[in-house]
């Protein structure tokens, strides 16, 4: 019988080896299910690599619709293993760092006194002015669409990712809250002039709409929540750019920062163009790579630009 060496990386491995039976017509996902079975270990915690002889760097073995043929995998071969440790859902994880901003949001809103007096003694809250509401609304909508997604729309390529994301994750997104709905609710917050705010909207609520309709179009694509394929989207949308969604959601939360004008707002957009930039750049590599025929000089985020 032909068989596939196993040689886990990570250290409660060591350096045990095992083998599994070789079926070069066999998928990815039913390898990584023998290799669980093996290792004893959660499907979910592994990740499987293959170095060709005449290839330095090793293969991720991610797509598990593939076959062994597919990736080139002949028998006798050496897949390496690793133990990604504790993962917990995607679904889960995009619940929990949309959902806090949303409640701390609203709960310096509704309890600014004792939040203010934590840093200001004897602080007291005055009227609440129409910005402050109109911040309020603009946030409020846009992490309940975000949670409605999460739920009903958004279909994920993995079921889970290390723990550790969800910490790191809502870390970020609880964090940046925190400093703009203090900033947002103070007594000394100054608005920006009323045409500012009126252009802010707008542009937010065109690209809120935009936004939601590249993640519908996106989940389309998929015939499950547990199909993993990446088929290229046909939306007109996405010829503006390799991820349209993005582009959106950092021209969105430039209507939002235009409506409001804190300098903690705009450090979290810019620091969401950092991360989505480099999103899109990973995903164009995969459309490339899975479909030759991607235009491979389409922008990552903003046309003639970037």
């Amino acid at each position: 019988m032909q068989t596939i060496s196993l040689e886990p990386l990570t250290v409660q491995f060591g350096s045990i080896q095992k083998t599994i039976p070789y079926n070069p017509h066999s998928t990815i996902k039913a390898l990584i299910s023998n290799v669980s079975v093996a290792l004893k270990i959660s499907p979910s915690r592994l990740r499987l690599t293959y170095r060709s002889g005449d290839n330095k760097k090793p293969t991720a073995l991610t797509n598990e619709e593939c076959t062994l043929i597919d990736y080139q995998i002949p028998a006798g071969a050496l897949i390496n293993a690793k133990d990604l440790g504790m993962q917990v859902g995607y679904r889960a994880v995009f619940l929990a760092e949309y959902l806090g901003p949303l409640l701390i949001f609203w709960l310096i809103y509704l309890f600014p006194n004792p939040v203010y007096r934590e840093f200001l003694p004897g602080y007291v809250k005055e009227k609440t002015n129409p910005t402050q509401y109109l911040a309020l609304f603009m946030w409020t909508a846009h992490y309940g669409k975000r949670l409605l997604e999460s739920v009903f729309v958004h279909k994920f390529s993995h079921a889970t990712m290390p723990i550790f994301n969800l910490f790191k994750n809502c870390g970020y997104y609880w964090g940046f809250a925190s400093l703009i709905a203090y900033v947002v609710f103070h007594n000394d917050y100054t608005p920006p002039p009323m045409p500012f705010q009126i252009a802010g909207f707008s542009i937010w609520i065109i690209c809120e709409y935009l936004n939601l309709r590249c993640h519908l179009h996106l989940a389309s694509l998929r015939s499950s929540p547990t199909d993993t394929k990446h088929p290229i989207p046909t939306d007109p949308l996405f010829r503006i750019s390799v991820c349209p969604n993005y582009t959106f959601e950092i021209l969105g939360w430039l209507g939002f920062n235009l409506a409001t004008f804190t300098m903690n707002g705009i450090l979290f957009m810019v620091a969401g163009f950092v991360q989505m930039l480099s999103w899109a750049q990973k995903k164009k590599k995969r459309y490339i790579s899975e479909h030759p025929e991607y235009p491979k000089n389409r922008k990552l985020l903003f046309p003639y630009i970037i």
